[in-house]
């Protein structure tokens, strides 16, 4: 049995309905895990669309039960003191923003 890591984007893309969904959905058909952030990164991302506007409450009330929902469905990769250092070894191989930078190094020191 192998282990499938996802970011939140993953379980994002069934919620809202965008993108291509074939790989999500083959993701998280299997055993998928997610970085513990996961359950910050996915609220945040639905209240941000119902701060711009594209979302109304009630909306967002449904999404977020459904993010949980298929957030429950993963297993949780926990931070370890490895993070800020394969956080800043990301950042040093690619352009990202400081919080990818850090769920991608809590996926990578949580092995």
């Amino acid at each position: 049995m192998s282990l499938t890591v996802v970011d939140s984007g993953a379980i994002l893309r069934p919620c809202f309905a965008e993108g291509d969904l074939r790989l999500a959905e083959q993701a998280m058909h299997g055993v998928a895990a997610v970085s513990e952030l996961a359950a910050v990164g996915l609220p945040c991302a639905i209240h941000a669309r119902c701060h711009r506007g594209e979302l109304a409450e009630v909306q967002a009330a449904r999404l977020l039960a459904l993010a949980q929902s298929l957030l429950g469905t993963t297993a949780r990769i926990a931070g370890s003191r490895a993070v800020p250092r394969e956080a800043a070894s990301v950042a040093q191989q690619h352009l990202v923003r400081a919080l990818e930078a850090i769920r991608l190094g809590s996926t990578a020191g949580g092995r």
